[in-house]
C-alpha cells in the first residue's frame, strides 16, 4: 500500500468516525456505502460488514467494549461503516456477557471463534485478521491475537 493510499484510508475513517457535517457528508457522498450481513456463529450475533463491490480486503474483528446497546452503539457503528468505507472488512460480534459486563471463557472461546470464521472467508485478504477493541473489548482481542492457533494469522 502506498502512503498516499494510507492517507486516504486514514483520511475516510476519520470524517467517518468524527462524523463532522461537512468532511463526513463528502466522504460518505464519494466512497460507496458498505455492505451489511447479520449473520450467527453458535448463537453470537454478528454484523459483517464489507466494502462496495467483490473483490479481496484486509480485515478487522472489532470487540466493543462492556456497553448495554453492544454493537448498535452509535461510535462502534461509525467506526465499522468508517472501516468498511476505507476498504476493510469488519466482523462486529455481540459476544457473551460482554453487554452486561460479564467476562467468561465462553466470550473468550466466541471472540476466538470470530476471529477464525472471518479468517477462513474469502473476502479476507491473505486469510489475515486485525483485531481491535474498545475498553473490555481490547482486552479481548489482545488475548484472542494471542492464542497459538490464531497467532500467525491475527494482529492485535
Amino acid at each position: 500500500m502506498t502512503p498516499r493510499y494510507a492517507w486516504a484510508r486514514t483520511f475516510v475513517l476519520l470524517a467517518i468516525v468524527l462524523d463532522g457535517p461537512v468532511l463526513a457528508r463528502i466522504v460518505r457522498a464519494l466512497t460507496p456505502e458498505p455492505h451489511v450481513e447479520t449473520m450467527e456463529l453458535d448463537g453470537v450475533p454478528i454484523e459483517l460488514v464489507l466494502p462496495a463491490g467483490s473483490g479481496q480486503w484486509p480485515a478487522f474483528h472489532f470487540v466493543n467494549g462492556a456497553h448495554p446497546e453492544r454493537r448498535q452503539e452509535p461510535i462502534v457503528q461509525r467506526v465499522t461503516r468508517g472501516l468498511a468505507r476505507a476498504g476493510f472488512v469488519v466482523a462486529l460480534p455481540d459476544l457473551p456477557g460482554l453487554g452486561d459486563g460479564e467476562l467468561t471463557p465462553h466470550t473468550f472461546d466466541a471472540a476466538r471463534a470470530v476471529t477464525q470464521m472471518l479468517a477462513d472467508r474469502p473476502e479476507v485478504r491473505d486469510g489475515r485478521v486485525a483485531l481491535a477493541g474498545a475498553s473490555a473489548g481490547a482486552g479481548i482481542a489482545l488475548v484472542t491475537a494471542a492464542d497459538p492457533k490464531l497467532s500467525e494469522r491475527s494482529s492485535v
